[in-house]
This record gives structure tokens, sequence and C-alpha cells, in this order.
């Protein structure tokens, strides 16, 4: 009697595996508690925890390594198509230098092999993984001893890298000079310490002769190192008073001492003025303990006064300029390994059926015109359809699971032997039903397919 073979080969699928254990490692860890390394990063794939636990590098060149073991496979066999490491990573607070270096290191039965650098990583968390399709070194194909052999991890540096930031202060209170008129609020310092300047909303004003001087308090700073490179104020102000000049300048109240920059005549428009002091003018280079102790301020000077005459300022505060020389944590929070592989074909022989039946359904329309005659549309095949019935005898029960288990694989079916070669395409296992048979190991089966390329 003749036989028909039921083949399946699945496409690829992924193994993935995770840190086991520390191989090496020399990265810094957070949380310092427990005192190893793999734990901090063996999140699964896709459910990282980011921040909640993560090893860090902030050491300049050269670089520094953490390698784990990874756990083993198990029942999986067929051919390795690639392994793909995954990190995903972060630098904080700042990016990573241009200079650093961010790269995944494999170890295996054959050698090691580092991958290209992805340095610079940025400030917030992205995925970096690596392909390798070949075993390092002999460049051979890949084996599940390679696999359980494997040991992958990081090299890290983080050279220093400078940041040149701001610190933007305004008035918060009255300083020790009140001598200007409030226009729109209360105090002086509430008509000039907006972020958006509402010029004549709100604004301090002289409308007499001689210099009249406002000092406001600002807040102290808070996290903010490094060091500082200038202090700039800045002033919005105009004159009202045509045909006469109006001046102003700025002031900062260091130590005791008041100090003021040159004086500038104003424009019958608000315009924005500003005076640097790259070093303190109290002597020596500004530290943080002046910048907390620091008030800022502007002075108002006018010609003549009366007829409605006035010099106006409507905002001020002070830019600190510094600059912060760090190692950024270059952070990886998880890592893994996708192994890819496209596993055996799967063959059961069995008995050749009993009886087959084909369907090979076309969708089509009539459609009738108005004087009665008709045309019929055609839209191609609509299914293809097969049913199989037989018996078998031989070793029945074991061959019954097998192609019952090819339902749930995602894959197409041949079936070779059948009578008819043009039934010799992909179907896709639809149903495989069978039943014991009175008469040792004798079951009958039945199975349903469809064309692979149709859906149901």
């Amino acid at each position: 009697m003749s036989n028909i073979i039921f083949e399946q080969a699945p496409t690829s699928y992924n193994l993935i595996i995770y840190p086991n254990g520390d191989s090496s490692v020399a990265l810094q860890r957070y949380p310092t508690s427990p005192a190893t390394n793999y734990d901090k990063v063996d999140d699964v794939s896709t459910v990282p925890n980011d921040d909640v636990d993560y090893v860090y590098c902030n050491t300049i060149p050269p670089s520094i390594l953490d390698m784990y073991t990874f756990t083993d496979y198990t029942t999986e066999t067929g051919l390795i198509n690639y392994i793909q490491v995954f990190t995903r990573a972060k630098a904080y607070p700042v990016g990573q230098s241009l200079t650093g270096e961010y790269k995944h290191k494999i170890t295996c039965l054959t050698g090691n092999a580092l991958s290209s650098n992805y340095a610079p990583v940025t400030t917030a968390y992205q995925p970096y993984s690596t392909i390798w399709t070949t075993r390092p070194a002999d460049g051979l194909a890949w084996t599940w001893t390679d696999i359980n052999a494997l040991i992958a991890g990081v090299s890290v540096s983080s050279p220093l890298i400078t940041n040149y930031l701001q610190l933007i202060l305004r008035p918060n209170a009255a300083g020790d000079l009140t001598e200007n008129i409030p226009v729109g609020a209360a105090s002086n310092y509430l008509c000039v310490d907006e972020e958006t300047a509402d010029d004549t909303t709100t604004y301090v004003k002289n409308a007499s002769t001689g210099y009249k001087t406002d000092l406001y308090h600002v807040p102290n700073h808070t996290t903010e190192t490094g060091t500082i490179t200038g202090v700039t104020v800045v002033s919005r102000d105009q004159k009202i008073a045509a045909g006469v000049w109006g001046k102003s300048s700025e002031a900062v109240k260091i130590g005791g001492t008041v100090y003021y920059s040159g004086e500038r005549t104003l424009s019958a428009a608000y315009n924005n003025y500003s005076t640097a002091w790259a070093t303190n003018p109290a002597g020596g280079s500004w530290t943080w303990t002046n910048i907390d102790d620091l008030q800022i301020g502007v002075r108002l000077n006018l010609e003549v006064s009366g007829g409605g005459y006035f010099t106006a300022c409507t905002q001020v505060y002070a830019i600190v300029d510094y600059n912060i020389s760090q190692s950024p944590q270059i952070r990886t929070t998880q890592q893994y390994v996708i192994v890819n592989y496209s596993p055996n074909p799967s063959t059961v022989t069995l008995l050749a059926p009993s009886e087959a039946r084909y369907s090979n359904q076309r969708r089509t329309e009539r459609f009738i015109f108005p004087d009665g005659t008709y045309c019929i549309g055609d839209y191609g095949r609509a299914s293809k359809t097969m049913t199989l019935t037989g018996s078998e005898t031989t070793n029945a029960i074991q061959k019954m699971r097998q192609v019952q288990a090819m339902l749930n694989i995602p894959a197409p079916v041949t079936i070779s032997g059948l009578l008819d070669v043009n039934q010799d395409i992909p179907w896709r296992l639809k149903n495989f039903d069978y039943e014991y048979d009175i008469g040792g190991d004798h079951y009958d089966w039945t199975a349903e397919l469809c064309a692979y390329d149709e859906v149901g």
C-alpha cells in the first residue's frame, strides 16, 4: 500500500536567554545590594524597569567591562541563524562624550568579539542591539553548545564632558534700595519680576532729576555646581521725555558695596540692555556663595522733571553662566540575547488516504442590465479546500499526535504522495481528528485543509 507524507518546516523562532550570573564585572551597580551585577540587568525583554536598578560607568577611558553568563537552551533544536545581543542604556545627567565607548562584547568557545561603538549614549533610555550571524574567530555556524557557553556584556567608558549652562534669577523681594516709584503693583520688585516683559502694565519709574536706584533680592541657587564664568544683569528700559534725555544702568550689590554699569541714553520705546561682569566686581572669581548674597537692580536718571517726563524699567533679571566638567553615568538597565533558529522540519508518514475530496470555489457575480441581458464577473478563487480520510495501523497513536501538533505551528504543511500532483501545494491544516478503531493499533483519521494563502 502506498504512503503519503505530511511535512511542516516552521519559520524561524526566537529563544530569549537572560543573564543568570556574573562572569567578570567592573561596573558599579544600583542598588548596591545584593552585591551582584547580573540581576540589575535581567529584566524581561518586554518589561524593562529602567532606573529601578542598573549598572553604570562614570570613569574616563580606558573602558571597563561587565560580562555575564546566560541561561541555557532546553529542548530547542534546529539551525541557528544568528544571535542578537540587546541592551537598554542611557547617560545621566548629561549625554555621553563623542569620544566615549559603549560596545557589546561576546565570548564563546571560539573567541571574543566587540560590536561597533554606539557612543554617544543619550539621556533617554534607548535599545541597542548587535547581530552575530556566525561565531567569532572561525566564522562557522553557531551550535547549541556555543549557546550554553555564551558570555556577553558591555564595554563602557565615559570621558569628561563640559556642559555650558545658565541659571536665571529674577527678583523675589525688595533689596537694600527702593528709590523708584512702582506702577501697576504694590511693591517695586513685583513690577519687574515677570518672565515675559509686560512693558506698560507694571514698571518702576523715576519722574525727577538725578539718580534713583532699586535693588532686589534674588533666590539662592539650589543644586547647581561648577565654575561660574560670568554674571549678566539685564534690564528693559525706556524714557517718556520728548526732547530731553533719560538714562539707565544696571547694578549689583556684593559684600556691602553697590557696583554700577556704564550709563546709556534711552529711547522712547522699551529696549533690553545688559551688563556682564566676568568676575566679581568686588575682586576674584565668582562663587556660589556670592550668587546667594547677590542683589541686582537698575538705576534710572532724568534730565528734566515735570511735563509728565519719566524714565522707566519694566523687567530686571540676572543670568549666571557656568559650566560643569563631569563624567556622566552610562547606565545599562537591561540585557538579554535572542537566539534566532529554524527548527528541524517535522515529517509524518501515513498510509495513503482511502478518500480525498477537493473543492475549488470561485467568487462570481451576475450583473443584469435593464434590457434583460447580463454578464458574469469572475473575481478569482474564493477557496480551495481538501479533506482526507484514512486509517493508520503502525505506531498509529504517535503519528496521530505528531500530525495534530502541526495545528499549533503557524507554518504551511505539504503533503507528498497524493495521486493528484496538482495538490502538491502549501496547505494550512485546519483540523485533524482521529479515533480508535477496534482491532489493535488502528486509528481512523480525517484531515481538513485549505490553501495556505487563504484565511480560515
